[in-house]
């Protein structure tokens, strides 16, 4: 793991489920379904989309600071996308949409 975040926000948004974390982080999952929670674990079996929003850590919290990864379930596949390009990490279907690991 290489950071440490808290929640301190969960709400529900129509179709969306939006965790807001300490450091100004955001985690929304569209149509979530299938959670379960092993442990200290969080997981998400499955979505139709989710999104991480972060701010450029050091940096101030202005628009040109703020990153995300987004996740697309389209046919079949899952699309992504980054703010700051490079090479798309990979996702697959067979894994859970989203998993938080508790400490």
């Amino acid at each position: 793991m290489d950071n440490v975040h808290r929640v301190t926000i969960a709400r529900v948004d129509g179709e969306c489920l939006i965790l807001s974390f300490d450091n100004a982080e955001t985690l929304t999952i569209w149509n979530p379904s299938s959670y379960s929670t092993p442990g200290f674990t969080i997981r998400i079996a499955d979505a139709d989309r989710v999104r991480w929003e972060w701010y450029y850590y050091g940096r101030d919290h202005t628009p040109e600071n703020l990153l995300f990864h987004d996740y697309r379930k389209t046919d079949g596949d899952i699309v992504v996308s980054r703010s700051h390009g490079g090479n798309n990490p990979r996702a697959s279907t067979n894994e859970p949409a989203v998993e938080l690991i508790g400490m």
